[in-house]
């Protein structure tokens, strides 16, 4: 609890930091889809040179982030040892990295870019993500500065990239196209930023790409996490393309995926937690309701509609050693309550309207589209279960300031199904530093 604690205490500073920005009215946001920078600088290595700054970017549903990032070059093409490589930093990171007595730059995204014969090789890679994953692009000689991906043996996506150089600086334009989903970023980066860099256009345009990558690991994946018997489980196409970084899905204390067997123990027969115990004993054994902050596709994700509606999806895991009973009938204490928090504030929004569905909405159970509204959820550990993706009415009509909203997210907030003492990291955003703006 006291990892928690200190993780609420970093998010809140970083919130409060960002608020003085984040609520003026000239503060701009890009449009879906599109990203630019806010901060660059150029640093000189040992072995190369280093751009640093932030990057603001709304991914293709709506919702903005602000993220730092790190590009460092280094080598030349024309001897064959150039590298390019892209570090960019989840705000979860600079929690579970020093957690997993990892540096930020092996535990959060990484994106490497190499060249041979004249084709790019980018190689992504993060243990945040619990993603590892590569494109090979080549050339279009038709089109000068266009891009596109090879085709690989198994099921993968395919990306493509148009960028271009110019006296104002670099343009790029990516899209990546999945099985059931596009995702793409368009944006610059100015002359200016780039002053003092050794980068072409396809090396500085990378550094979009790691946002395309970000909403690309949060949705294609995010229904193959969760129970088998979950109505909106699907599994991946892509999982012989995209593996796991850690085998078996645990690194240090962090374990996520079906722990199988009753978790802790499975199969001894004196463990009051295992279910194939003779002597099993739920009621003794500790359920630990809580978000999966690791992959990132089991994060919150907060999505706009239109300035009066947002869409939210939450997923609930199960990290104790015992099953945790959740019912989906209306007789059933509340598994979770979901508002809007104004950026720049810790105080949920609260409307002139009445009635559950404005700014605000609680849930009896976690599966709204389970056939009989009277089925209780048996969540075995390791399972994960989910709240669809659920919307939110929230109109400027109902007395809600104009502005930029985050996530707040209480689960069990009757501390009826979670042990007792294990409460404390029920609560949860959809990331401190992800908002949508509601106009009026």
């Amino acid at each position: 609890m006291n990892l928690y604690s200190a993780s609420r205490t970093l998010a809140l500073a970083l919130l409060l930091a960002l608020s003085g920005s984040a609520v003026a009215a000239d503060d701009p946001d890009p449009e879906n889809g599109e990203s630019w920078l806010t901060k660059a600088a150029v640093q000189k290595t040992f072995d190369g040179l280093v751009l640093a700054g932030t990057i603001r970017a709304t991914d293709d549903y709506g919702a903005t982030h602000d993220r730092d990032f790190r590009l460092a070059s280094s080598g030349s093409i024309a001897r064959g040892d150039r590298s390019v490589v892209l570090h960019r930093f989840e705000p979860e990171c600079f929690e579970l990295a020093p957690a997993a007595r990892l540096s930020l730059e092996d535990y959060c995204d990484q994106l490497s870019l190499t060249w041979r014969d004249g084709d790019v090789t980018l190689a992504f890679s993060s243990l945040d993500a619990n993603r590892r994953y590569a494109f090979t692009l080549r050339a279009d000689p038709r089109d000068p500065g266009a891009w596109q991906s090879l085709p690989t043996s198994v099921a993968s996506p395919t990306l493509r990239l148009e960028s271009v150089a110019a006296s104002h600086g670099v343009t790029y334009r990516w899209e990546l196209t999945a099985d059931d989903a596009r995702y793409g970023q368009a944006g610059e980066i100015t002359s200016d930023q780039l002053r003092g860099t050794d980068l072409n256009a396809l090396e500085a345009s990378i550094v979009g790409l790691g946002e395309v990558l970000l909403t690309f690991n949060r949705y294609a994946f995010e229904n193959a996490i969760l129970s088998r018997d979950d109505p909106d489980y699907r599994p991946t196409p892509y999982a012989a393309w995209a593996e796991e970084t850690v085998e078996g899905g645990c690194i240090f204390a962090f374990c996520f995926g079906n722990l199988g067997g009753g978790g802790i123990g499975a199969g001894n027969n004196s463990n009051q937690c295992s279910p194939s115990s003779p002597s099993y004993n739920p009621a003794v054994c500790p359920h630990d309701l809580t978000f999966a902050r690791w992959p990132v596709a089991a994060r919150p994700k907060l999505q706009k509609i239109d300035d009066n509606q947002v869409r939210f999806r939450i997923h609930l895991k199960n990290a104790g050693t015992g099953p945790v009973l959740i019912g989906n009938g209306g007789f059933q204490p509340e598994s979770a309550f979901v508002s809007l928090i104004r950026v720049g504030t810790i105080t949920p929004v609260t409307s002139a309207a009445s009635g559950d569905n404005y700014c605000r909405r609680t849930a009896a159970g976690m599966r709204f589209d389970t056939v009989d509204p009277f089925v209780f959820i048996d969540l075995d550990p390791g399972e994960v279960t989910s709240m669809g993706l659920t919307e939110l009415d929230c109109a400027a009509s109902t007395a809600r300031p104009d502005g930029r909203y985050r996530l707040f997210i209480h689960i069990d907030p009757q501390l009826a199904h979670d042990t007792p003492g294990y409460q404390a990291n029920n609560i949860g955003n959809s990331g401190v530093l992800d908002w949508v703006r509601l106009r009026d």
